[in-house]
């Protein structure tokens, strides 16, 4: 999808960058909008988890669904910089620099508990998305929640659920370096530089930027976003 200069201007100013050919964040919440979904985006937050979790307790109130909790509607929370992220058993998500990575949160409003399978299947879910778009990739899944690309992690998934009675909010938490990652974790990669070793090894992170273009990565979102409606509707 090419943004149109108005569908830009609706969005904030993104946050100062690390070279890249295009926002990851502003990107996905523009694709994310021209599919019909309500979205959220930030140019910099704490975490888009903690975002969802605000939402759920309502404007100016610590406990869950007093403020009526989005009245019908899913929404996704989107951001180009994390300042506080957190993954599984509240370990610091480290973030790539700004505009480099995919920090959503997917918040849903269920009558009853999510299936304890659930990040399994999303990371499934994911993993489609991923092979289906850029086949050459060396994509695999390390239960329950983690993606990843030539042996390296490329995105993890976090999954929390806010319960008050019968109502439930679940909240998909997903962090995916796209153009960058945290040199300082050594079993980290981002999209370009996993794909660009391709099968055989080698490559650069240039090599991968000519695969992971607006095109493609949008296309990795329709499936993505497509998927996982199935498991709630």
């Amino acid at each position: 999808m090419q943004s149109t200069s108005s569908e830009q201007s609706s969005l904030p100013s993104p946050p100062s960058l690390f070279p890249c050919p295009w926002l990851v964040g502003e990107q996905t919440a523009l694709c994310a909008k021209a599919q019909g979904l309500v979205v959220e985006y930030v140019p910099e937050t704490t975490s888009t988890n903690l975002m969802a979790k605000e939402m759920a307790a309502g404007p100016g109130s610590a406990k869950p669904f007093e403020g009526g909790f989005f009245p019908g509607q899913n929404k996704i929370y989107i951001t180009d910089n994390q300042t506080a992220g957190r993954g599984r058993y509240d370990r610091k998500w480290i973030s790539p620099p700004p505009g480099t990575a995919l920090l959503m949160s997917w918040a849903w409003q269920l009558d009853s508990l999510p299936s304890p399978q659930l990040t399994e299947l999303i990371g499934d879910c994911l993993y489609r998305a991923a092979k289906s778009i850029w086949p050459m990739g060396r994509f695999s899944v390390k239960p329950p929640n983690d993606l990843y690309l030539a042996g390296k992690k490329v995105a993890g998934l976090l999954l929390e659920n806010i319960s008050q009675g019968n109502q439930n909010c679940l909240i998909i938490g997903l962090g995916l370096n796209v153009f960058a990652y945290p040199h300082e974790l050594d079993t980290a990669t981002s999209l370009v530089e996993g794909l660009a070793t391709g099968e055989q090894g080698g490559g650069s992170s240039s090599d991968g930027e000519q695969i992971v273009t607006k095109e493609s990565w949008n296309a990795f979102l329709n499936s993505y976003l497509k998927q996982v409606p199935g498991f709630f509707c």
